[in-house]
């Protein structure tokens, strides 16, 4: 049962209502975006037991069992239940945060927290951009070790068998490392250096049906860095002086006329990412489904 503290509530009327008519389907369909993401909610887990190993607890367990196993196969069960075990982890992870950032980013636009909002919308956007970059790939690349979508003899072949040789690769366990523990502190060990955020963003905006988020997401950037954009927030009125190019201008807090464009790009994110995360995490699922299901045939 969904927890209510964890219910992500809609977005409120009358801000919807002053973005339409509009054209943009993440707009027209916000509410059904948070709608989806509380069902995925609804079936997450209260806790789950992540079983964690250091690169040399996972070797010391390796060299265990190649001096007990008669074949190859724990080993390839090893290696791919730890695989398979931290993408499921980062599944949870993101899917509990995109909840928080949602439900913390509609609250703000109900007390008319613009700023807060727009900050939050953008972090929305960038969590699920990564996750969703990172379930195409890893799907894409364990398709190949289900499917016969490969040349026969390929190292990636569905058709090795497990119990004389470990299937393993050593570009999906950079990329699960650069992904799943990413980290941009500087003390940071390269390999765990992201793929710049706005590269993985960009090639997501050139998608079919996918045009309203880079736009969106470049406004929200200059709402969060101190840009001139953020502080026209502040930005109440002006009248014109006595020639072109002069004009008198009231600031103050408050949220002048700029404020609308902000809200539509925090709304366009905040959908942009329920959604994403829902159908992200489900072609995740189904991926680590395929794989623990020709594991589990091996070992019949």
């Amino acid at each position: 049962m969904l927890n209510k503290s964890r219910l992500i509530p809609e977005f409120p009327k009358e801000i919807l209502e002053g973005l339409l008519p509009s054209e943009n389907y993440l707009i027209t369909h916000a509410n059904l975006s948070v709608e989806q993401l509380n069902g995925l909610s609804s079936k997450l887990p209260e806790r789950y037991g992540w079983r964690f190993r250091t690169s040399e607890a996972f070797n010391a367990e390796v060299e265990s069992l190649l001096q007990n196993a008669a074949d190859m196969f724990p080993v390839n069960l090893l290696y791919w239940k730890d695989t398979l075990g931290n993408c499921e982890a980062y599944s949870l992870m993101n899917a509990w945060r995109m909840t928080d950032i949602a439900q913390s980013g509609i609250l703000a636009l109900a007390r008319n927290d613009t700023i807060c909002a727009s900050l939050l919308a953008r972090s929305g956007l960038e969590t699920a951009a990564q996750f969703v970059d990172f379930a195409r790939t890893v799907s894409a690349t364990l398709d190949l070790f289900t499917t016969e979508k490969i040349q026969p003899g390929s190292p990636l072949d569905p058709a090795i068998d497990l119990h004389t040789t470990v299937l393993a690769s050593e570009v999906l366990e950079k990329y699960l490392l650069k992904t799943i523990f990413v980290s941009r502190l500087s003390d940071a060990d390269e390999l765990y250096k992201p793929t710049n955020i706005v590269t993985i963003i960009s090639r997501i905006a050139k998608s079919p049906g996918q045009e309203a988020v880079r736009p969106a997401y470049d406004l929200l950037c200059e709402v969060a860095h101190p840009n001139f954009l953020g502080r026209s927030l502040y930005l109440l009125d002006a009248k014109p002086g006595p020639r072109e190019g002069d004009e008198v201008r009231t600031i103050g807090p408050g949220h002048g006329p700029i404020e609308q464009r902000v809200v539509e790009a925090a709304v366009t994110a905040i959908s942009w990412a329920c959604w994403t995360q829902v159908t992200a995490f489900g072609l995740m699922s189904e991926t680590i489904k395929a794989m623990v299901a020709r594991l589990t045939a091996v070992n019949k």
